[in-house]
């Protein structure tokens, strides 16, 4: 009887990556970036919106709860540049999901504008629960960089 094996994932490669921080020359001016920056978990870096909902999907089992999320338009860094994507020293990701210690770091799901990216990073930050749908489509539309922490609930 034949065995089958698991079928790798495209970001598996993406997964493994070093755990060196990011020349801090490459951060955005007044950013701080924790020494041993680096990333759980990401997707190709190559900015396309599927790829990131894609790796967010994949992946979303290996966090808890995200209680913080930062994000960049496509000029801008959500986080420092991540040593495992092609053209590293120029590629930063433009939204950073945290969950307490780890970090799901995306490269196709920016803010600033009105397009697929956005809508692509409102989906998951209204899914991950950081955002009303209201506030996620004005704010991610309509700035260039947001941040979103988990509030407790009320009790």
């Amino acid at each position: 009887m034949a065995t089958t094996q698991p079928t790798p994932s495209p970001y598996d490669a993406a997964h493994d990556l070093p755990t060196q921080p990011p020349p801090a020359d490459r951060s955005p001016a007044g950013a701080q970036w924790p020494a041993n920056a680096h990333y759980t978990a990401t997707d190709g870096g190559a900015g396309v919106t599927a790829d990131s909902l894609q790796a967010w999907q994949h992946h979303r089992g290996e966090f808890g709860t995200f209680v913080r999320a930062d994000v960049a338009d496509v000029a801008g860094s959500a986080g420092p540049p991540n040593a495992g994507w092609p053209g590293a020293a120029l590629v930063a990701p433009t939204l950073v999901l945290t969950d307490g210690g780890r970090q799901l770091a995306l490269n196709g799901t920016p803010c600033g504008f009105d397009g697929e990216g956005p809508r692509g990073t409102a989906r998951i930050l209204i899914q991950e629960g950081l955002l009303t749908v209201l506030v996620a489509l004005t704010a991610i539309t309509s700035r260039h960089q947001v941040t979103a922490h988990r509030t407790a609930a009320a009790p």
